[in-house]
């Protein structure tokens, strides 16, 4: 996955489901994340923040990842 990022770290948002989603539930799009990024093996306690979680979420949306099932 190299290359510009497609989002900015503020503009999350611009997409309210997912923003709400992190802010209330981070745990929900950090595992969406990790399942996307490394199989789920990362714990949502020892890592990232609400808006960098935003902007990978929407990042790896952009880049065609079907986030709810966690595959491309």
């Amino acid at each position: 996955m190299l290359g510009k990022w497609s989002v900015g770290l503020c503009d999350c948002f611009g997409d309210s489901g997912t923003c709400c989603l992190t802010c209330w539930c981070p745990c929900i799009t950090f595992g969406r994340i990790a399942e996307v990024v490394d199989g789920g093996s990362s714990s949502c306690c020892m890592h990232g923040t609400l808006c960098a979680l935003c902007q990978e979420y929407k990042e790896l949306e952009n880049r065609g990842f079907n986030m709810s099932k966690g595959i491309s």
